[in-house]
């Protein structure tokens, strides 16, 4: 699930000469009922109410949440079939059952804290509230950053930590976490936004003592660097969006 920032990130923006793949999906809808349209006006009416034009980015940009809507309500699921009748009538058992700790098997993975955060995010996008660099930015911190300070801490950390949730981490686990949030908010919001990028990261990690920082993560982030983009006024990202 740490991927799923970067599979969000292409269905939105692309990846070097490919469109968004949501565009490329509302295409060729829009191609498949222009090709059936008897049938499509028969069902639904006049093909020319249909939302969305070729190459419209509103198509983007709700693709994207139904995208995640979707995402969510499949993961929930497939982990309530998990908790109330064993993992191995889950179709992500082969992943869940080295990814999940121990106090994490009879309850939510952190797949779903995750996803909603990344939904409570996009609907802010949506309303006008936050800058999308800002929220693609938590969204991919939120899934690189942690993912490696799991792997570092774990194969080198030697310099224990005790959390304000009791659990043990390591000084390198946490270096690693934000050498990589610095560079992904390096790479999509600028120098000065990207610290405060690491600092959220860095708090939401360390001190909650019962909420999931997979939930916070992607949401006090994107808000975080929002809030200095009020404040201090300077360009996001390389060019000045």
């Amino acid at each position: 699930f740490h991927l799923s920032g970067l599979f969000l990130l292409i269905a939105y923006f692309g990846f070097f000469s490919l469109f968004p793949v949501t565009r490329i999906i509302s295409d060729s809808v829009i191609e498949l009922i222009n090709d059936i349209k008897p049938a499509y006006e028969l069902i639904w009416g006049d093909i020319l109410r249909y939302p969305f034009t070729f190459g419209d980015f509103r198509a983007v940009i709700y693709l994207t949440m139904m995208a995640l809507i979707g995402a969510l309500m499949f993961g929930l699921i497939s982990d309530l079939i998990r908790i109330l009748w064993g993992p191995e009538y889950s179709l992500f058992n082969f992943l869940t059952r080295s990814m999940l700790r121990n106090k994490e098997k009879n309850a939510v993975g952190p797949q779903i804290y995750i996803i909603t955060g990344f939904i409570f995010s996009y609907m802010l996008y949506m309303a006008g509230i936050l800058h999308i660099l800002a929220v693609f930015s938590g969204i991919l911190i939120a899934c690189l950053s942690d993912a490696a300070a799991a792997l570092v801490g774990r194969r080198y950390g030697k310099h224990k930590v005790v959390v304000f949730s009791k659990d043990i981490k390591s000084i390198e686990g946490f270096l690693a976490g934000m050498i990589t949030a610095y560079l992904i908010g390096l790479i999509l919001i600028g120098p000065i936004y990207a610290i405060i990028g690491t600092l959220i990261f860095f708090i939401t990690d360390y001190f909650p003592r019962y909420t999931a920082d997979n939930i916070l993560n992607p949401i006090f982030i994107p808000i975080g660097i929002q809030i200095f983009i009020f404040v201090l006024g300077l360009p996001v990202g390389w060019f000045g969006l």
